[in-house]
């Protein structure tokens, strides 16, 4: 069978070729209207379902991870829209404002990681000051919380300081920095960074990631917060 099928193909082949050939020009125009528009439905398609799993695989990374906490309450899911970290001043602006229920000091979250809070909102889109800036101040712990301190930012994009050391003998090199909960804007439990004593006497906390790889967040508020509003 296999020379009778070869002989069709190419003979099927020579036909399609001379009937295309002999087509009016009108008709191979539309037909190449049609099959440019089937095309580019197709890239349109491929192209949103391409953002949609990408998206989705950030989004479910960041959702799951909220799940274990249960002293905050998911507000939104934000994304990333401007980056400004310079000498003077470290913040976001994140595509959620007060249309999204965001209000001042909710805290900025992603992945278990302290990301700052809101300091400024509009209807469409509000300002985060970082962890990372100097006018942050974070109540926190070090380790098994046997170690407390005051953390503040450095305008550094990898580090910030441990200030106010209760126990400094008792830290550890890479013990966890944790919000201890302290205060009337920061939750407890979610991280800083990890701590690093410095020859000087000064401790250090080192960023888990880079502010500049963040693209999505989440906003979110203490429950305590909720049952009084």
């Amino acid at each position: 069978m296999y020379p009778v099928l070869l002989i069709y193909y190419l003979l099927y082949g020579l036909y399609e070729i001379v009937w295309l050939a002999r087509m009016p020009n009108n008709d191979l125009i539309q037909q190449l209207h049609t099959v440019t528009k089937q095309r580019d439905d197709l890239l349109k398609k491929l192209v949103e379902l391409r953002t949609a799993i990408s998206y989705a695989k950030e989004i479910e990374i960041i959702e799951l991870s909220m799940h274990l906490y249960k002293n905050v309450q998911l507000v939104t899911i934000a994304q990333v829209m401007v980056r400004h970290c310079t000498e003077h001043e470290h913040f976001f602006l994140i595509n959620a404002g007060s249309a999204q229920g965001v209000k001042p000091d909710m805290v900025v979250v992603c992945n278990r990681m302290l990301i700052g809070r809101i300091v400024a909102v509009y209807p469409w889109y509000s300002k985060v000051l970082l962890v990372s800036d100097k006018q942050s101040k974070i109540a926190a712990f070090i380790g098994q919380e046997s170690v407390s301190a005051i953390y503040q930012g450095e305008n550094s994009q990898h580090e910030g300081e441990l200030v106010f050391v209760s126990n400094p003998d008792e830290l550890v090199d890479q013990e966890l920095v944790l919000s201890s909960g302290q205060g009337m804007i920061y939750p407890y439990g979610f991280a800083i960074g990890t701590a690093k004593k410095k020859k000087d006497g000064r401790v250090k906390t080192s960023f888990f990631s880079d502010m500049k790889h963040i693209r999505y967040c989440c906003v979110v508020t203490k429950n305590s917060e909720l049952l009084n509003t």
